[in-house]
């Protein structure tokens, strides 16, 4: 007997299978619309409390093609949105293989030509310009049409961790600046105005209003005879963004989650930690890596590098041989440390971090400078000079 043969139809006869049905139905259109909705509310959510501000320099390598990018693009083929000051911006973070971003860029292809012409009929510029936002991807990749991707039709381009550049000369990552929350998770896309200022961003490529807001902003925007209603909704439409500091200390090295043994030490040693920022002493405190919620108790309480005073002497402990860096006691302290920083303090255009690694009767000097940073591995007897100061001139 096949399997329609076996099927019992007469089911369809009964009301309360089509209750069920419908119960099924309108529970699955209830879920997907609370999906949807809460993409839509992330920003929300998840905005920064800051005052809006312009948003920083990005410089990146675009695709450079003849009628699209090096109209806009320098002799090399590298984007600068500072050549743009005074434009309407659209900037769309997304990626050749993130299949939400494709809706975006659908959105922006089916719409750009209409928003180009109300710009040139109000005598505005617009700027659309796609930027890379998977760094693993490269200009070869993003160049080729795939799958459901296509090359887009505006200015396309592949961005770096370091393409913002901030007031102070140092660099951050534009998907941890622009993205919700700083999780980096895209796609977004912006709209930017002539005096640099975000005044809409979108975070899917399936909004629930359909796209309503976001293309009200750009037609209130590129509007040639705003009224001054309008143009006041716009500027304090302006978003906020902020820097999110990454720290070493948010993913610690294994030797950092081990808790010690005293019945049994491989070894015992003792270094001194020196650290200064602007040339004053920072104090490394006492007890770091004792008593911890990671490591507590009569016996197992200290973590493999820890201290008992603030005079910057770190013990470092093990229960089998082994090597062990700097970088493993800021990550028991809770700090970032390696060669971009220390604390929230960062490298920039003004600020450097040295580190010296010498003998006890030694004092900092070229010949004993290190470039190893966290990585470095402590040996007994040695003092360790951080210092995060004022280049030289």
């Amino acid at each position: 007997m096949g399997l329609l043969q076996q099927a019992d139809f007469g089911v369809f006869k009964q009301a309360e299978t089509w209750k069920a049905f419908g119960i099924a139905a309108l529970m699955f259109v209830t879920i997907s619309f609370a999906a949807l909705s809460m993409f839509d509310s992330m920003d929300d959510i998840f905005a920064s409390d800051g005052e809006p501000a312009p948003i920083p320099n990005i410089i990146f390598e675009s695709l450079n093609r003849s009628e699209i990018e090096q109209p806009l693009a320098n002799s090399t083929g590298w984007i600068s949105l500072d050549d743009h000051r005074g434009d309407i911006i659209i900037l769309d973070l997304m990626a050749h293989d993130c299949s939400n971003c494709h809706y975006v860029q659908e959105h922006i292809e089916n719409n750009m030509q209409s928003w180009h012409d109300m710009a040139n009929a109000s005598n505005k510029t617009l700027t659309i310009i796609a930027y890379g936002a998977w760094y693993g991807e490269d200009i070869p990749y993003l160049n080729q049409s795939a799958g459901s991707y296509h090359v887009p039709h505006y200015a396309t381009g592949i961005g770096s961790t370091s393409a913002a550049i901030l007031e102070d000369g140092s660099t951050a990552d534009p998907v941890r600046l622009f993205t919700t929350g700083g999780t980096g998770q895209i796609p977004v896309v912006l709209i930017i105005d002539e005096e640099g200022y975000i005044i809409e961003k979108q975070s899917t490529g399936t909004p629930t209003d359909g796209w309503a807001e976001f293309d009200g902003k750009m037609e209130d925007i590129l509007s040639s005879n705003a009224s001054d209603e309008v143009i006041s909704n716009l500027i304090s439409s302006r978003l906020s963004w902020e820097v999110v500091i990454s720290s070493t200390a948010d993913t610690p090295d294994q030797l950092a989650l081990e808790c010690l043994d005293h019945n049994g030490l491989a070894r015992h040693d003792h270094v001194t930690l020196q650290i200064y920022i602007d040339d004053e002493a920072y104090t490394v405190e006492s007890a770091v890596g004792i008593q911890t919620d990671i490591c507590n108790g009569n016996e197992n309480n200290m973590h493999t590098v820890h201290t008992h005073d603030d005079s910057g002497r770190l013990h470092v402990e093990l229960n089998e041989p082994g090597d062990i860096a700097l970088g493993v006691f800021f990550d028991i302290w809770g700090h970032h440390f390696d060669e971009t920083g220390i604390f929230d303090y960062r490298i920039n255009a003004t600020h450097e971090i040295v580190m010296h690694v010498h003998s006890t009767s030694e004092s900092a000097t070229e010949e004993n400078r290190v470039t190893s940073f966290d990585d470095y591995l402590l040996q007994n007897g040695e003092v360790i000079e951080i210092h995060f100061r004022a280049k030289d001139n």
